[in-house]
């Protein structure tokens, strides 16, 4: 199950702080986050290269969401989130405040042709919103700021006062290829510097600073054959 096509970057370094005033944290498992239906289906949907009767059995033997990241992106299934891809990043500042002034997709290989295999889905669940949701378009590569649920995009510009954390719900989303990406964040920590996000955690610089850094993947789930957990086996869905 493999990919094609690719985006090429020229390497520039980007201004880094010696030491940043800040801690990143960040939780990539959207079986753990409550989130609301209106960005994501969490614990949703996943393409692997595993035919439907070669499929282990999910966790608890249950036609359920709870556990289903972790399983799918382990061994054997190697799932590739399909569709969406969530992810909760937490900003604290410490003595010092430190602003979020934009991000932007860094690409590091993409096909404009969706993943083909077996589309794992199971059913979702939603809840309440974070305060702020960086979301993501994977097919035009758009980043939208949204400050609440019913208001309309904004400039992105969060103050994030001494010894406070901020919040962000980074929902990614596409609908037609297939992309290997990570998230740059523009930080104003004394001096601006791009913030990297990946799966994995972060790096202080750019995506092209840190090639090796580990990227999301996310694919359309329109070229899979669609399955769920049901009676105790892997049924096809129309």
């Amino acid at each position: 199950m493999t990919g094609t096509g690719f985006t090429a970057y020229r390497h520039l370094v980007t201004p880094r702080p010696a030491e940043p005033t800040y801690e990143v944290d960040l939780n990539a498992d959207p079986d753990t986050l409550i989130l609301s239906e209106a960005f994501a289906r969490p614990g949703g949907s996943y393409v692997t290269g595993l035919a439907p009767d070669a499929l282990p059995d999910p966790p608890l033997d249950a036609n359920s969401c709870v556990g289903r990241h972790d399983w799918a992106h382990g061994e054997p299934v190697n799932g590739v989130d399909a569709d969406s891809t969530l992810a909760l990043l937490s900003l604290t500042a410490h003595d010092h405040p430190v602003r979020v002034t934009g991000a932007e997709v860094h690409v590091d290989k993409a096909s404009s042709q969706p993943l083909a295999g077996t589309l794992i889905t199971c059913p979702g669940r939603g809840g309440n919103e974070p305060p702020h949701v960086i979301d993501v378009d994977l097919d035009s590569l758009q980043v939208f700021f949204l400050e609440a649920e019913a208001k309309p995009p904004t400039t992105m510009n969060v103050r994030i006062a001494p010894h406070t954390t901020e919040t962000f719900l980074i929902s990614a989303h596409l609908s037609r290829s297939w992309l290997r990406w990570r998230l740059e964040l523009t930080i104003d920590d004394k001096t601006d510097h791009k913030l990297t996000i990946g799966p994995e955690g972060h790096s202080i610089g750019s995506g092209a600073d840190h090639p090796s850094q580990k990227p999301f993947e996310t694919t359309a789930g329109i070229g899979s054959v669609r399955v769920e957990f049901r009676n105790g086996k892997w049924e096809e869905l129309p």
